[in-house]
């Protein structure tokens, strides 16, 4: 990975049980957070995933918009 303020790079062990769990737990509260923060400001927002075609997800907000 590359530092985006230092232009460092750090190799990460991605195969470690305990750096992908912290990962996950750092990814999951930050999605919460800012959907916390989406839901207080009245701002709709939808998951796009790049294994997924993302045409879906859009089609699904809309929607829900209607």
């Amino acid at each position: 990975m590359k530092d985006a303020e230092t232009g460092q790079y750090s190799w990460i062990d991605t195969s470690n049980m305990n750096v992908r769990k912290a990962f996950y737990r750092w990814w999951k509260e930050n999605d919460e957070n800012t959907k916390a923060i989406f839901r207080k400001c009245g701002i709709d927002n939808t998951s796009i995933r790049t294994d997924e075609d993302y045409v879906k997800s859009l089609m699904y907000l809309f929607k829900k918009r209607m």
